[in-house]
């Protein structure tokens, strides 16, 4: 199993956030590295800073070597997915073929509100997810005229993203969500996270996850479970990890709360020594 750590970008400086990843980089215990994906603070005071995701990914992956990087996750709704094809096409080569990306239908009415975003249904907004998913598979495939016509996006533009790839494969896409309409479409993905929740509520969603990937005539994809270490001790997080191992997760994503120190990372790779990669 597999142990990573996902930085919120509220509350921190730019400083604290590039010290963090760089130390993580440098821990063979911990495998990958993600930033959250929100408008602003999260929790907190909804007035505080809160750094842009896929800026602030770029960066780190440049200044990065070893992690497997991504967003843990981005929502549909806040970028044309055409665009964060090309984005994430981008940051593909910034890291050298390590990116991972991350997508969901989002979360926090507040967001898209504030956008003047029609939010839509559970069931509108994971139709919005499944064809912006499709759209940049098929975008991130193409280097000529590329033409996308589904329910919720059309595309008529002169060229795919295959060439902004350079060379590099199509990063991962993970699906973060549990509820069905999610499951569906992270079941034709390459991996899914569970959001916040128990190992009992992970072994249900993944069972439902696995039903419909055999509906689709494929394998599931790999699976991952999100957790928060609300700086415990490390035995604590430790036990907390074999409980998520116990329960079949391939990997577990360790969300630091905010604000932190750059060091407590270490703490997360010394919890997570013990666990096979």
């Amino acid at each position: 199993m597999w142990i990573g750590v996902k930085t919120p970008l509220h509350h921190v400086t730019w400083d604290i956030l590039r010290h963090t990843w760089q130390l993580a980089d440098a821990c063979q215990s911990i495998a990958s590295a993600w930033v959250f994906d929100h408008l602003g603070p999260a929790w907190g005071d909804p007035a505080g800073p809160c750094l842009e995701a896929w800026t602030s990914l770029s960066a780190l992956s440049a200044l990065t070597s070893r992690l497997r990087v991504g967003t843990m996750c981005s929502p549909i709704v806040f970028r044309h997915p055409f665009l964060l094809a090309q984005m994430a096409a981008s940051v593909q080569q910034a890291s050298h073929g390590r990116l991972a990306v991350g997508i969901g239908t989002g979360s926090k009415s507040w967001e898209s509100d504030g956008l003047g975003l029609d939010d839509g249904s559970a069931g509108a907004r994971a139709d919005r997810l499944e064809d912006g998913v499709a759209l940049i598979k098929e975008a991130l495939a193409t280097a000529g005229p590329f033409d996308f016509s589904g329910p919720c996006y059309e595309v008529h533009t002169r060229g795919g993203v295959l060439p902004t790839l350079g060379g590099w494969p199509r990063p991962e896409i993970v699906i973060g969500g549990r509820s069905d309409p999610v499951l569906r479409v992270a079941a034709a993905a390459d991996h899914w996270n569970f959001p916040r929740g128990s190992p009992a509520e992970f072994v249900d969603a993944r069972h439902r996850l696995v039903q419909y990937a055999h509906r689709l005539g494929r394998p599931a994809p790999t699976c991952s479970a999100h957790t928060v270490w609300e700086s415990h001790s490390g035995d604590q997080l430790s036990a907390e990890l074999h409980a998520w191992e116990a329960a079949g997760a391939d990997g577990v994503i360790v969300a630091l709360p905010a604000p932190w120190e750059p060091d407590e990372v270490l703490g997360l790779a010394a919890a997570a020594a013990g666990f096979v990669l």
